[in-house]
């Protein structure tokens, strides 16, 4: 393996188009296949896809969950996803398949724009999904600092 894709994209931010059109193809098939199987990801990111020396796509770090047919959990990784990619919900310990497509969106973005989706606004992000802002007056401030 080369690396992860996080450290590929922002080391080579002007990734050839055609490059990011594969690697994101790449990135929806593994969570199609998993989907498939009926695992939910839960923590699909950009350090947990590698790339092997011609740069395809491998998934890594599956912490998420089984699902039997019938929707019950059979293997509960007990993961909530990463803040980067992960789908604001009432609970934060459901992961499913559309918070997997959500990470995939935000994986997506950031393999097409070469920036991490929260580069630098996860604290602000944070801050306001947790309510700890008494005023969108701090939030305008925080965000004027990043």
């Amino acid at each position: 393996m080369n690396r992860d894709l996080e450290t590929h994209i922002l080391a080579n931010p002007a990734t050839v188009l055609e490059q990011s059109f594969r690697l994101c193809s790449q990135a929806a098939e593994a969570v199609e296949y998993s989907d498939k199987n009926r695992v939910i990801y839960c923590d699909l990111e950009l350090r947990n896809l590698l790339l092997d020396r011609d740069l395809d796509l491998k998934p890594t770090d599956f912490q998420g969950m089984s699902k039997a047919p019938e929707e019950t959990v059979v293997l509960d990784g007990l993961l909530q996803g990463c803040i980067k990619a992960f789908l604001p919900r009432a609970d934060s310990d459901n992961a499913n398949v559309k918070t997997d497509i959500f990470a995939l969106g935000s994986t997506i973005y950031s393999i097409l724009i070469g920036l991490r989706v929260f580069q630098n606004w996860a604290v602000i992000g944070t801050r306001s999904w947790t309510q700890e802002y008494g005023s969108a007056y701090k939030v305008v401030n925080n965000i004027a600092a990043v």
